[in-house]
This record gives C-alpha cells, structure tokens and sequence, in this order.
C-alpha cells in the first residue's frame, strides 16, 4: 500500500536520501521542508497519511512543536528523527504527540521500511480520522 509522505527535515542530504528511500519502498513524498511552520501548512494543503519529522529543524518551530499543532488538527502518522538520543526531547514528544516511532540518525533504511509497513498496516484508521479533517476544512 503506497502512502502520502511529507518529509521534515533540515539537513538536505538526509531529506534527499530518506525521498529516495521511501520512493523505492513505494510511497509518495508530496511534500518537504526543512521548517515546522511550513510543515504545518503543508499538512493542511497536501493532507499526507505519514510525516517523518526531525526533532531539531531550521526555523524557530522544532518538530516536536510542529507535530503537536498538526496533530491537534487531524490524525497523522508521526515518525520522529533525531540526531541524538536525548531523553528530555524524547519525553517531550511522547507527552505532546503519540508518534509511531522514533529513528535515531544515521536512520537504518531497514528499520525505516519496518516502520513504513506498520503505517500502512494502520492507514485504513489515519484515513478514516482524516476523512473528518478534510470535511471541516
């Protein structure tokens, strides 16, 4: 099952090579940046299924704050980025948004596929939440 991806991160060689990654595991990447208050109007206009978001992005929005704006306004597949494994940041996540995972960097491309399957095992319910989404706005 293909699925709608916006990819949030800062570093372009690793946003470069995570659109490759997941375009060769057969999703869509509709959208990228490198900044949260982009990535949450690229949400409300693109309507993906799942974001891979950085923790530590360009900007003054982190992603953690992005991915808890987002999720006030609809269910979205969050996968976290991180450069290192913080557990402050890591709490601060888990309290604000309900991510299905997160990948410390360097990401492992087969973790990230196990993570990409998981989604789309649950897509049927993020379409269904988001069906509600798309009818308020």
């Amino acid at each position: 099952m293909s699925l709608k991806v916006l990819l949030v991160e800062d570093q372009a060689i690793i946003r470069m090579d995570l659109e490759e990654t997941i375009i060769q595991m057969g999703h869509q990447v509709v959208g990228m940046t490198a900044f949260g208050e982009e990535a949450v109007q690229l949400f409300e206009q693109l309507k993906p299924e799942i974001i891979v978001m950085d923790i530590g992005l360009a900007g003054e929005m982190d992603g953690i704050e992005a991915a808890t704006i987002i999720s006030k306004k609809a269910s979205c597949t969050i996968i976290f980025l991180t450069g290192n494994d913080d557990q402050d940041s890591l709490i601060r996540a888990s309290r604000n948004v309900k991510p299905l995972a997160y990948l410390i960097k360097p990401f492992n491309r087969e973790e990230l596929s196990r993570t990409f399957a998981l989604a789309a095992a649950n897509s049927d319910d993020i379409k269904r939440s988001n069906r509600g989404f798309s009818q308020t706005q």
